[in-house]
């Protein structure tokens, strides 16, 4: 997975991911088939297996625009994390929304490590409790670009 690092707040991470739908949508129509009443049955079903994938498409589509129209649109930040385990960093997406999306690593402001990292600063050793409850350490080395003396 790779993070879109052009996005720096929620309503363009939307804008993007709902442009993305939108296409897919617009495909998905247009390799419909007209309705039949004869011909092959495996005709019949690709049309019902594109029609429940557009039916999926377009809730998903709905669900983004509502949190398009949601307040604090703007709260999604760059983080860039070094795990103690591996020593290797790596840059998330710190979001008060679960953003489903291939291209994108988000951590949700919910979640165990999400809640920790609103209470640290960057340079701080943060240890939280995972969902199966083992114990991972991180260190927070960026927010938004802004590093740590420590770790330029």
């Amino acid at each position: 997975m790779t993070v879109d690092k052009n996005a720096t707040t929620l309503s363009e991470v939307l804008a993007r991911r709902l442009a993305s739908m939108r296409s897919e949508l617009a495909t998905l129509r247009s390799e419909l088939e007209p309705p039949s009443t004869s011909g092959d049955p495996v005709d019949r079903s690709t049309n019902v297996d594109a029609a429940i994938r557009i039916e999926d498409l377009l809730a998903r589509i709905a669900e983004l625009e509502l949190q398009q129209q949601r307040p604090n649109t703007a709260e999604v930040v760059r983080v860039t994390l070094s795990f103690d385990a591996d020593g290797g960093t790596e840059t998330f997406l710190l979001s008060p929304y679960a953003i489903s999306d291939p291209d994108l690593d988000v951590i949700t402001t919910s979640s165990p490590l999400g809640r920790a990292l609103q209470a640290a600063n960057p340079g701080e050793l943060i240890a939280y409790r995972s969902d199966s409850g083992h114990e991972i350490k991180v260190r927070l080395i960026a927010v938004d670009g802004i590093e740590t003396a420590e770790a330029s």
